[in-house]
């Protein structure tokens, strides 16, 4: 009965120093500072590159693979910081009266859109994300990124039309 081949196990390759692991986390840290601008933002997308890094089979150069993780921590990162919209009832205490009166010139200009866009536009509002909006208006996202740059183009031109 034939044994069957185990996978050979790659590791990280042994010339990898401490030193050469500083100057590496130094570059990570320096690529996410000028990036982001906050120290603190860098410090902890560069640790998730470091977690994210266990995969490292030896493929490519270690410099290589860390940098395709950054990118990556990065883009995901600004996703998620594009998403994070704060709801403007929270708001509310701290804004005067010409943001209120914009607010329901807005509000009343969403109400004007054609329906499949509108319903994504009030998804967007709420700060739902994307498959979660999806599945609320039982479409796929594809779909609800269409209907969302659509709507857009039409609230930017009721906007315009009440002006």
């Amino acid at each position: 009965m034939p044994v069957s081949a185990r996978p050979q196990e790659r590791r990280w390759p042994l010339e990898l120093t401490p030193g050469v692991l500083r100057q590496l986390d130094r570059e990570l840290l320096s690529y996410f500072l000028h990036r982001t601008g906050s120290s603190e933002v860098a410090r902890e997308l560069r640790q998730e590159v470091w977690v994210a890094a266990h995969g490292y089979r030896g493929e490519s150069s270690l410099r290589h693979y860390l940098f395709a993780i950054a990118r990556r921590q990065l883009a995901s990162h600004y996703r998620i910081k594009r998403r994070s919209l704060v709801p403007l009832p929270e708001l509310r205490d701290e804004l005067d009266v010409e943001h209120v009166v914009l607010c329901r010139e807005v509000a009343a200009a969403v109400d004007r859109v054609p329906e499949p866009f509108r319903a994504a536009l009030r998804q967007l509002l709420a700060g739902r994300d994307g498959s979660e909006s999806a599945a609320k208006l039982g479409c796929q996202e594809p779909t609800l990124r269409s209907r969302l740059h659509r709507g857009r183009q039409a609230l930017r031109a009721e906007l315009r039309a009440g002006i």
